[in-house]
């Protein structure tokens, strides 16, 4: 009797034990059931964002389930620093890349901002002339200048874009430096918005104003890259120009040169027409599409290859891919030769093909008509 009122009275007990465990195992199922749910809604979201984004731009080239992948490991993605530039995995989403760049102190309300007239491209972009309003507070409508991307670019070239966003805002404001004013990197097309220089690039201005008798040493071929900024059409600076004018060009980039190396950047593509001329003939250095933060090492190794301005690389960028400073001092270099011959175009008679063993064995560019000794001493070193 006394060994079955002990069953009697255990039974409700493991019964109850019985039931919580059921219960507990149907409630974790269906938390289970609800992460999972709402991970694979998120991922819809995202791949259905990625699909207007390709919409919008006109990207045709790439499928919407190549834009977002949620089984990559962020432990094997390289470093965002990489070579002092950002870096990515190759098979981001543009979405995700785009908001990686992200800056709410520099992003600027597109309904502020009125595009005008295309006063530049390139293979990749264009840049626009525009007004832009309470962007300064010194004026309340600026005219700026807008640069953007082609409407069927790539997630490289945007990205490219936005490296460039990125240098700016690293490199801060000089007077020689053009000025990062705003970006517009959401609800659209992405828009680096900057200081619009009046006279345009300095290799056209300087072509605009060679003297009549003067003896151009170097053609007007088409450059390479030439994505340079086209002159205003209210050229108000109709005297000449001296050979004093030329050099003071010279030393307004080398000061420019000089504080973008300061703050651990190099440029990798200095030449007359990635140089603008503003008010009061202000040299603004421009276009840092090519521009490597040097912040974590002494030189960057070029690691693929492309479009690049062989006429105005140093011998170890051409043959060894090494970017540092010493090769901008050679692009500085070349660029005073551009200014003293307003505007030649390098090696004139050299094509590109053949400046390697034009340089390799020792040749170099022979000294302009009205270039002083002590500057082509400069460029000669």
């Amino acid at each position: 009797m006394g060994t079955r009122r002990y069953i009697s009275n255990r039974l409700p007990d493991e019964l109850i034990i019985t039931i919580a465990c059921i219960i507990g195992i149907l409630l974790f199922a269906f938390i289970f059931f609800l992460i999972y749910h709402f991970r694979n809604q998120k991922s819809l979201r995202r791949t259905l964002l990625a699909t207007r984004i390709l919409a919008t731009r006109g990207i045709s080239n790439l499928k919407a389930n190549q834009l977002y992948r949620s089984d990559i490991d962020p432990k094997t993605r390289k470093p965002l620093m990489e070579d002092g530039c950002r870096r990515f995995p190759t098979e981001g989403t543009i979405s995700t890349i785009i908001s990686s760049y992200y800056d709410d102190q520099c992003e600027f309300p597109r309904e502020n901002l009125t595009i005008g007239h295309l006063i530049g491209k390139g293979a990749f972009g264009f840049v626009f002339q525009g007004l832009a309003k309470n962007i300064n507070s010194k004026e309340k409508i600026t005219t700026v200048a807008i640069k953007t991307v082609r409407d069927d670019a790539t997630s490289e070239e945007i990205e490219n874009l936005l490296k460039e966003l990125s240098v700016m805002k690293m490199v801060g404001k000089h007077t020689n430096i053009i000025s990062l004013l705003g970006c517009c990197t959401k609800g659209g097309q992405v828009m680096l918005i900057v200081e619009y220089a009046k006279y345009g690039n300095l290799r056209d201005y300087l072509r605009r104003k060679r003297p009549s008798g003067h003896i151009l040493s170097g053609s007007f071929e088409q450059d390479e890259n030439d994505n340079a900024y086209k002159q205003d059409d209210n050229d108000d600076l109709i005297q000449s120009l001296t050979t004093i004018d030329l050099i003071f060009f010279c030393l307004q980039i080398a000061i420019g040169m000089e504080y973008l190396h300061s703050k651990k950047c190099i440029h990798r593509d200095l030449a007359a027409r990635n140089v603008l001329l503003a008010e009061n003939r202000i040299c603004k250095i421009a276009d840092f599409g090519l521009a490597r933060d040097l912040t974590q090492t002494y030189y960057y190794r070029k690691q693929t290859d492309g479009r690049v301005p062989v006429k105005w690389m140093s011998p170890e960028a051409l043959f060894d891919r090494k970017f540092s400073t010493k090769s901008d001092v050679w692009s500085f270099a070349i660029l005073a030769w551009e200014i003293m011959t307003y505007g030649g175009s390098p090696y004139p008679s050299i094509a590109a093909e053949q400046l390697f063993d034009y340089l390799k064995n020792g040749n170099r560019m022979n000294q302009p008509a009205n270039c002083p000794n002590e500057i082509f001493q400069l460029i000669e070193l």
